[in-house]
């Protein structure tokens, strides 16, 4: 049986989980409406259920794969249509968050 993952759209998107083991924040680094792959390091099993903040919401996810710096999570559900715009345009469109040339946070 083939395996088929939608495309994903490759983004930068800073996330602040949770876990038993303290919080962690990692990035978002492609996604599509039914997973996406995190970058950075996070105490987690395959199997495992975690709440993904993204904007003012929590999205519940599980994680598929765990690798050398990265994980992988399935949306349960999968993300709305407004989620996954917000994050596949990744940390210069989030509200709040405006950045000049070289990258440096304007005050508002």
């Amino acid at each position: 049986m083939e395996h088929y993952r939608r495309h994903r759209h490759r983004t930068t998107y800073p996330v602040h989980i949770s876990t038993p083991h303290g919080k962690t924040r990692l990035d978002i680094i492609d996604v599509n409406d039914q997973g996406a792959r995190l970058k950075g390091r996070l105490d987690v099993r395959v199997g495992e259920n975690l709440t993904i903040p993204i904007l003012y919401m929590n999205v519940r996810a599980k994680v598929q794969w765990v690798g050398e710096g990265y994980i992988g999570v399935i949306f349960t559900p999968p993300l709305t249509k407004g989620q996954l715009s917000t994050i596949s345009f990744g940390v210069r469109q989030v509200p709040g968050q405006r950045f000049n040339t070289a990258g440096l946070q304007e005050l508002s």
